[in-house]
């Protein structure tokens, strides 16, 4: 089979059959699977589909396990050489599956291929075209991430197609090769709730040696909003799933100066958990240390390059040797982040200068949707759901 459409779901209500639908309609011309990955919908819409396409597989889990872990079982289940992931809430163009297949058939299977994303309008089921966003960054300190326009990334061709390199993922829509998904390790299982799954799976590949490539002319039209409305994701999970990627991807004293750093901004105390929100994310980290420590092992044993070349390629400040080497000099923080936020919502066209850098940071003294702006330190982007 040539592709497998894995489109992860839990509790989008009706969107999740006009997903499906839309799917369809735009995919006639592709040899596909479509399976939706279920993450133990409550709300009735997976019955739905169930009964309404009978032509789809549905694979469940009996408790919530988070997006990551949900991808990871739609990817398990399928049997397409190219996997194609969506969030249970977009809207593919007309032609863009097809061409997004087509573009990792041309690269070889070696690059994971992203679409441009329109925002999408729920109540009228349309895109906004002058809403979109193309290449994606990351901070490796932080690990926020933002929205970076076409100008700030390299173009390369390949088979006569144009595409942009892009540092990172977001992971409501985005192709690859089942080769390549596999040597990666795929998204991570033992990630919780939400976040991070998307960054940890686009670094794992730069470092293996593959890249990221992004076609503008694939669009992809996805919900974006500014809070969680149908799902929490827990704080000490969204911290635990960074601890997870920073301790597979990076060397051991970028490991140990980024862990200091992490302990000092997470000092803040837990609701129901008297011992504090660090030491609860730390006894979550450890529940599941073997698994981390096994993928570390396999992945710092064939990568190709490492955190420092990866700072390099894409300008970042950090990591850089001479931090890492007197982890008593290590910069103290003051606590920024109180709860989860969504990804941020691309921005409206034309796109923020290119020396502007926006970020999403969540403060403890600002609501969630409070907007800070900074060039190069740190901004603040409104927050909205993946």
């Amino acid at each position: 089979m040539r592709a497998s459409i894995v489109v992860a779901a839990h509790n989008e209500g009706r969107d999740l059959a006009r997903t499906l639908e839309s799917i369809i309609a735009t995919a006639d011309q592709l040899d596909y699977e479509l399976i939706v990955a279920d993450d133990a919908t409550s709300d009735g819409s997976v019955d739905d589909v169930r009964s309404r396409f009978p032509q789809i597989r549905v694979v469940s889990s009996e408790k919530r396990q988070g997006a990551s872990a949900t991808k990871a079982l739609g990817a398990d289940e399928a049997r397409g050489e190219v996997l194609v992931f969506l969030d249970g809430h977009t809207k593919p163009d007309p032609g863009a599956l097809e061409r997004l297949v087509q573009d990792v058939e041309e690269v070889d299977g070696e690059a994971i291929i992203t679409p441009r994303v329109s925002a999408l309008d729920t109540d009228l089921w349309r895109s906004k075209p002058e809403q979109f966003g193309c290449g994606y960054a990351l901070n490796l300190e932080t690990f926020d991430c933002w929205w970076i326009g076409l100008a700030e990334m390299q173009t390369v061709e390949v088979a006569k197609r144009e595409y942009y390199e892009s540092p990172a993922l977001i992971g409501c829509a985005l192709a690859t090769s089942r080769k390549l998904y596999y040597r990666l390790w795929g998204f991570d299982k033992h990630m919780q709730s939400w976040g991070v799954e998307d960054l940890d799976l686009g670094l794992k590949c730069w470092l293996m040696g593959s890249r990221i490539l992004h076609d503008p002319k694939v669009v992809i039209s996805h919900r974006f909003r500014r809070e969680f409305h149908n799902y929490s994701v827990p704080m000490e999970h969204v911290v635990q799933n960074k601890l997870r990627s920073a301790r597979k991807n990076y060397t051991e004293s970028v490991w140990a100066h980024w862990l200091e750093q992490t302990r000092g901004r997470h000092q803040e105390g837990l609701a129901q958990h008297p011992e504090g929100l660090w030491a609860h994310v730390w006894s979550l980290f450890e529940k599941q240390r073997p698994s981390v420590e096994q993928e570390r092992i396999s992945l710092q044993g064939h990568r190709l390059h490492d955190e420092f070349w990866y700072a390099d390629r894409f300008r970042l400040s950090w990591p850089r040797l001479e931090s890492t080497s007197d982890l008593s000099s290590a910069p103290r923080f003051t606590p920024l982040l109180a709860s989860p936020s969504p990804s941020p919502s691309p921005s409206p066209a034309p796109p923020y200068p290119a020396s502007v850098t926006w970020v999403r940071t969540i403060s403890t003294k600002l609501p969630q949707s409070h907007f800070v702006l900074r060039k190069e330190v740190q901004a603040t982007l409104a927050g909205t759901e993946m």
